[in-house]
């Protein structure tokens, strides 16, 4: 079995199943933790953890998602915590938006859990949100569905029933330039009673710009609930790659900022196509 050591893991386990059924799966990962790729580093924690294997991996190598799934799986370490952080700060900085107060809205239900061939995703994709949409602005106020606060980069275990109407009205009375729900749109207790307030605060006059981020599976879904009809939802895959969606909401905050934004993100291109075009140039001069 030693010889195997180059292999995979998944090989050489299969073949240590069948010819060296003496020999464990353990001995198998000792054996082959040298050639594991990142995803396998970090996938197999836990059977390293039971197995007494040191399998070190790097949390910089993953996104900000997956180290959210393996913290529901094998805790929030200081060294995780600090790099989900830094993450949302880098990624943050890369954005064309700032606002000055935020609200957000963490939808931390039971089905916020996911299905089981994508356990802890939802709040996951939710969480990494969450931290991201908190460095987007000077200062943010962030309050779980259940009422609990939600600081960045904390886990919070899903579960009960789904009742944001409340936690909608606590953010609004603190009047944030922008309120972000992050939620999977199935509410119910009651069903209904968000967008119950969202009307009642319009008829009052509160035009906070309020919008909804759905966690999916993949950037392509499509069908996700809206929580309102004045809410629609936008669904996020990769935090990280939200720039527009967040665009649109500077824009309905403040039009100033946002056209100054939107400037901010075309300027570049437009320099660079003039820069391109001014070499094609002399190059054909020459020519």
């Amino acid at each position: 079995l030693a010889t195997g050591r180059v292999l995979p893991f998944e090989t050489l386990e299969g073949l240590r199943s069948r010819f060296h059924r003496d020999k464990t799966s353990a001995e198998v990962l000792a054996l082959t933790k040298s050639q594991l790729t990142a995803g396998q580093k970090i996938g197999l924690q836990r059977k390293a953890a039971e197995s007494d294997v040191a399998v070190d991996f790097d949390p910089a190598k993953y996104d900000a998602v997956r180290l959210y799934v393996y913290a529901y799986e094998m805790g929030l370490s200081e060294a995780i915590r600090e790099e989900l952080l830094r993450k949302a700060r880098a990624t943050a900085e890369r954005l064309p938006v700032r606002f000055e107060y935020a609200g957000i809205l963490l939808d931390v239900s039971a089905s916020m859990v996911g299905h089981e061939t994508q356990a802890q995703r939802p709040i996951s994709v939710a969480l990494a949100l969450r931290d991201l949409l908190a460095e987007t602005a000077e200062r943010a106020t962030i309050v779980a569905s259940d009422g609990r606060v939600a600081p960045a980069a904390e886990l919070i275990e899903p579960a009960g029933d789904t009742s944001l109407a409340t936690g909608l009205i606590a953010l609004l009375r603190r009047e944030p330039d922008v309120v972000f729900v992050l939620t999977d749109g199935y509410e119910n207790a009651p069903a209904g009673r968000f967008a119950e307030v969202v009307r009642a605060v319009r008829r009052m006059g509160v035009e906070t710009p309020i919008h909804q981020f759905s966690p999916v599976f993949a950037a392509e879904a499509r069908g996700i609930r809206s929580l309102c009809d004045a809410v629609p939802g936008l669904p996020v895959s990769k935090p990280e790659a939200i720039g527009l969606g967040l665009l649109k909401a500077l824009f309905e905050a403040d039009v100033e900022r946002g056209a100054a934004a939107l400037l901010g993100m075309v300027r570049p291109a437009i320099e660079g196509n003039r820069d391109a075009r001014r070499i094609e140039e002399v190059k054909h001069g020459v020519s």
